[in-house]
C-alpha cells in the first residue's frame, strides 16, 4: 500500500469515527433532555373502527349494546340520552387489536354512576369519547369513577367531562394502575376532593397511576386536558406496588385548584377540602411534563403548598422497585402556589428506601405569585433540594439540572400567624458525602431573608450546616461532582449580614430589591 493510499484509508477511518460520533450525539439529543431520558413510546391516539356504526336511541340499553359489540364496531349514542348505572363495563375482548378498536361515542350524552362503588372499568382496544360522566349526589364517598381492571390495555379516553359533585367526597376520576397504553385527551375533570377533619377519605386526584401490583402500567399520554383536584391533580405512586410505570407524557394540560376551595380567598365556598400539590411523582420513570399550566396550591393539611414534587417513596416497605428517574419538566408556567419544587430522596416513615432518585431535567419555566397574600398556611421556602442520610447502599439524589427559570415571589407575603418567620428560596440538605451533579443555573429568584437554609440534623448526618449564612460552603459541601451554581440573578430582599455579596458563589448577579416584608 502506498503512502497516499494509507493516508486516504486513515482519513476515511477518521471521517467514519467522526460521523459515528455525530450520529450518536444526534440520537442522544432526540432521546435525552439533559440528564433525563425522554419517553421511548406513547400510546395510540387514533382508534380504527371500520364497521358500520350502531346507533343507540336515548332510551336504549347502553350496557347490552356494549356487551354485544365486536372488534371494529362503533357504537353511537343519542346525545340526549342519560344512562344511570351501577357499573359500566367496557368490552374486554382479547381478540381486538390496533386495526380493530371498539369505539363508544356518547355524542354528548351522560352516564350517571349510582352508588359508592360504581365505576367504569374494563377495556381492550377501546375508545370512550364524548360523554359527561358524573355521579349521584349524597351516596357517600366514591373512590374511582373510571378504573380499568388489571388485564385491560390500549384505551383512549377522549373529550370526556368527568365530574364529582360540589358537596360529596369523590376520590379520583381515573385510576390507571396495572393498565398499560392509555391516552386521556381533551378531557375535563372537576370536583375531586376529600373533606378535611370529618371526611372519610384523605387524598384525591384527577389521575392516579403507579400502584402496579399485577401488571406493569405505563406508556401514558395526557394531552390537552384540564384537571382539577384537591389532593394531587396527577399523582404517580404513593402505595404498595411491584412495578414502576415508565414512558409518561403530560402535555398542553392545565392542573388547577379552584380558589373557592382556599379558606383565605374571598370566594371561599365554605368547605375545607384536603388540599395538597399539583403534580407529584413517587413512582415512575421516563416522564415528560411540557407546555402545561399550573394554578393554585396552598397548605394547612399535610403539605405546605408545593406545586411539583419529585419524591420517590417505598411506603411501608411495600414498593421494593419504586423510584423516580428520568423526569423532564420544561416550558411550563405556574401561578399562585406557596412553593415551587420539592425534590428529594429518602426513606418512608417505616424506613423503606426507593431504588433510585435522579436524572431530572428542569428548564424554561416560570413561577409567578409564589407565596401570594391569601396563601393558606403556606411554607416559606421556594424550593427544596435534599437527600436523606441512610445506611450503606442507600440511594442519593443525583443529576438534577434547574436552568432558565424564574421564581417570582409575592413581595408582600408573610407566613400565616408568624410575620417574623424566615423565608427563602432554597432548603438544602444531604448526606455528609453530598449529592452529585446538581446544577442550578441561569435562573432568576428572590432571596428571602434566609436565602439558603439547612434541612437540619447536624454535621454527622447532613452536609448542610444549620444556621450558616455562608452559601458558598453550603453549596460546595452538598453539591459534588459536576455541580454548579452560576449565572443566576438573585433579587436580594434580606437584611444586611444575612444576604451579603460575599456569601454567594461567584458568577451570580446579586441585585438589591429593597427590604424584605418584615422590614428587617
Amino acid at each position: 500500500m502506498t503512502n497516499q493510499e494509507k493516508n486516504i484509508l486513515w482519513w476515511s477511518i477518521i471521517g467514519a469515527i467522526a460521523l459515528f460520533i455525530v450520529m450518536v450525539g444526534m440520537a442522544r439529543a432526540q432521546t435525552f433532555d439533559g440528564p433525563a431520558e425522554l419517553p421511548r413510546t406513547t400510546p395510540a391516539v387514533v382508534a380504527v373502527s371500520l364497521n358500520n356504526p350502531i346507533v343507540v336511541p336515548a332510551g336504549g340499553n347502553l350496557q347490552a349494546t356494549i356487551n354485544s359489540a365486536i372488534c371494529g364496531d362503533t357504537i353511537q349514542y343519542d346525545p340526549a340520552g342519560i344512562w344511570t348505572t351501577a357499573a359500566f363495563i367496557q368490552p374486554s375482548i382479547s381478540t381486538c387489536d390496533a386495526q380493530h378498536w371498539i369505539t363508544i361515542d356518547g355524542k354528548g350524552g351522560k352516564i350517571v354512576l349510582a352508588g359508592s362503588n360504581a365505576t367504569i372499568k374494563g377495556g381492550i382496544f377501546v375508545r370512550l369519547a364524548n360523554f359527561t360522566i358524573t355521579r349521584i349526589s349524597g351516596t357517600g364517598v366514591m373512590y374511582n369513577m373510571i378504573a380499568p381492571e388489571a388485564g385491560a390495555h390500549d384505551i383512549i379516553y377522549d373529550s370526556l367531562d368527568v365530574e364529582g359533585t360540589m358537596t360529596d367526597e369523590t376520590v379520583r376520576a381515573f385510576e390507571l394502575s396495572n393498565v398499560p397504553n392509555v391516552a386521556i385527551l381533551n378531557t375535563k375533570v372537576r370536583e375531586m376532593h376529600c373533606l378535611a377533619n370529618t371526611g372519610t377519605c384523605t387524598d384525591s386526584q384527577a389521575v392516579n397511576f403507579g400502584l402496579d401490583k399485577v401488571n406493569q402500567g405505563g406508556n401514558y399520554l395526557f394531552d390537552h386536558d384540564d384537571f382539577e383536584a384537591a389532593g394531587e391533580n396527577i399523582l404517580g405512586g404513593g402505595d404498595a406496588a411491584n412495578f414502576m410505570p415508565c414512558d409518561i407524557t403530560i402535555t398542553n394540560t392545565r392542573l388547577a385548584k379552584p380558589y373557592s376551595w382556599n379558606p383565605n380567598e374571598p370566594m371561599f365556598a365554605g368547605r375545607q377540602w384536603i388540599v395538597k400539590n399539583l403534580f407529584e411523582l413517587k413512582n415512575g420513570c421516563r416522564v415528560l411534563f411540557a407546555n402545561n399550566k399550573l394554578d393554585g396550591a396552598w397548605g394547612g393539611y399535610t403539605q405546605t403548598g408545593f406545586a411539583i414534587l419529585l419524591t420517590p417513596k417505598n411506603p411501608a416497605n411495600t414498593c421494593p422497585n419504586c423510584a423516580v428517574t428520568d423526569v423532564t419538566l420544561r416550558n411550563f408556567t405556574s401561578t399562585k402556589t406557596a412553593q415551587a419544587f420539592q425534590i428529594g430522596c429518602g426513606p418512608s416513615d417505616t424506613g423503606g428506601w426507593p431504588v433510585d432518585c435522579g436524572r431530572y431535567s428542569i428548564h424554561d419555566f416560570s413561577f409567578s405569585q409564589l407565596q401570594y397574600p391569601t396563601c393558606y398556611k403556606c411554607g416559606g421556602f421556594i424550593t427544596q433540594i435534599s437527600s436523606a442520610f441512610g445506611p450503606a447502599g442507600s440511594p442519593v439524589l443525583h443529576d438534577v439540572t434547574i436552568n432558565l427559570g424564574t421564581f417570582d415571589l409575592d413581595a408582600w407575603y408573610k407566613p400565616t400567624g408568624c410575620p417574623s418567620c424566615g423565608h427563602g428560596f432554597l432548603l438544602i440538605g444531604g448526606p455528609p458525602t453530598g449529592m452529585p451533579n446538581i446544577q442550578f443555573t441561569n435562573n432568576v429568584t428572590f432571596s428571602g431573608n434566609y436565602p439558603i437554609y439547612s434541612t437540619g440534623g447536624g454535621a454527622a448526618v447532613n452536609c448542610a450546616i444549620s444556621g450558616t449564612s455562608d452559601y458558598v460552603s453550603l453549596i460546595n459541601s452538598c453539591w459534588t461532582g459536576k455541580s454548579a451554581f452560576i449565572g443566576n440573578v438573585i433579587l436580594s430582599t434580606g437584611a444586611p449580614g444575612r444576604v451579603g455579596l460575599a456569601n454567594w458563589p461567584s458568577g451570580n448577579h446579586i441585585v438589591t430589591a429593597g427590604q424584605n416584608v418584615n422590614g428587617n
